[in-house]
């Protein structure tokens, strides 16, 4: 098929032909429609539209799609993926991260992506697995990560996980902030949907407040996944007045 058809079929969700069309015509993985949406942006919207996508996004990434191609609105697959699509979001991340271990690819362990301008550690702390994240964070900090920039918005990655309630990734980010990372504030307002819940934060908010927000206004947390999180944000209020 022509990249213009595999291409209006991935906005309506179908991606049943993609595997052919990388197979005849493989240097126009990262052809985009009129919007500047590609492949793979539509794959990343296919999730939180309720798609399994994990396949489709590993072909496409193996195949040399680019996560940070954004599209007229300079939004790049990983924005796309923010809102509701974790398995595109972690692939995105894994890739990103082995690529730039590995001394490959366009982007570096600290470089920016998105229309945000986040970085690598964000989006590690958004999408990596709980059972992954620390030995992930030990090797990339290794060979020079810095887990503790902020991205265009003010928000470190440990804000970010807390804004989505990562108890464990919020934990294991800390180790390795200092004092100052971790009463840094916000200096945007953002808002986003988690579990189909609107959520809000303002403006000047350290790490801890956002987990306080966040608890207070997330009423899909069940019981025990509510108490691990108490615990994470009494955790970070103690950091935050120094008394840990």
């Amino acid at each position: 098929m022509i990249t213009a058809d595999i291409l209006a079929q991935a906005s309506k969700r179908i991606f049943a032909h993609v595997g052919g069309w990388l197979a005849a015509l493989p240097d126009e993985v990262n052809a985009a429609d009129a919007g500047g949406w590609t492949v793979l942006h539509h794959a990343a919207a296919a999730e939180a539209a309720g798609r399994d996508v994990e396949d489709i996004v590993s072909l496409l990434l193996q195949a040399g799609a680019d996560p940070h191609q954004p599209n007229l609105k300079t939004d790049t697959p990983f924005n796309i993926a923010a809102p509701a699509s974790p398995v595109a979001g972690r692939l995105m991340t894994l890739h990103w991260l082995v690529a730039a271990l590995e001394g490959r690819g366009p982007k570096k362990l600290n470089d920016r992506s998105g229309s945000h301008g986040s970085t690598l550690a964000q989006y590690m702390a958004k999408w990596l697995r709980d059972d992954e994240i620390e030995e992930l964070l030990k090797a990339t900090v290794a060979a020079g990560l810095k887990p503790d920039v902020m991205n265009a918005a003010g928000w470190t990655p440990v804000t970010a996980a807390a804004a989505m309630g990562r108890a464990h990734i919020v934990e294991a980010f800390v180790l390795h902030y200092d004092y100052a990372a971790i009463i840094a504030r916000t200096v945007e307002d953002y808002t986003t949907s988690y579990k189909g819940q609107s959520v809000t934060y303002r403006a000047g908010l350290t790490a801890a407040e956002v987990a306080f927000a966040r608890l207070a206004q997330d009423k899909t947390l069940d019981a025990m996944a509510r108490h691990d999180f108490s615990r994470t944000t009494a955790f970070l209020l103690m950091k935050t007045s120094g008394d840990l």
